[in-house]
């Protein structure tokens, strides 16, 4: 309790004096993202607030990270996850980034993006849940060697009612290709 109590006053104390803490440092597989400007009262300059378990990476304020999956080819990760399309938009895609083991450390590169929502389609608003597998996947008269199941739909305010859209890549962090301009599985409630 005496732990628990020192540590809130610190971050009290960090707080009132405006002091911003830096909650990712020592964490050397940070791709140190510094968002700049204001929206409204929220200053996003700041980093997001961690706490917990120190993340892998710490995408900037504004910026969903959610449904993570991974996988791992020899010595690389890819981890797959969704992000909004832009800074507090509603509109999600799944990005991914690449980490390589250094040093005793997996260290992640830039986010990259992999499928982003279709104008006008069943998944122009929110596509989620990247699931990715290793194989050999035939479309088109080509024998592509990763297939993505990802969730989407085109309902503004929530996720439910959504679909599961299929898209195909050579290499694990892209190029994707959607499979069809209609979902793979649909859902209708």
């Amino acid at each position: 309790l005496v732990i628990f109590t020192l540590i809130a006053c610190n971050k009290k104390t960090n707080n009132n004096n405006n002091t911003k803490t830096n909650p990712t440092q020592n964490i050397s597989n940070n791709t140190n993202v510094k968002p700049t400007g204001t929206r409204g009262d929220i200053d996003i300059d700041t980093e997001k607030w961690i706490d917990g378990v120190e993340p892998i990476f710490n995408d900037p304020l504004g910026y969903s990270n959610e449904n993570p999956s991974a996988i791992q080819i020899g010595a690389t990760r890819y981890v797959y996850y969704t992000r909004n399309v832009s800074k507090f938009s509603n509109q999600t895609e799944i990005v991914v980034r690449k980490g390589t083991y250094r040093n005793g450390t997996w260290v992640y590169g830039d986010i990259k993006k992999c499928v982003s929502p279709t104008d006008g389609s069943w998944d122009s608003v929110h596509i989620y849940d990247a699931d990715v597998v290793q194989g050999k996947f035939n479309y088109q008269n080509h024998e592509y060697k990763y297939l993505m199941a990802y969730s989407g739909n085109n309902r503004a305010n929530d996720k439910r009612n959504s679909s599961i859209g299929i898209a195909l890549s050579d290499n694990p962090d892209g190029e994707w290709i959607k499979v069809s301009n209609e979902p793979f599985l649909k859902f209708e409630s």
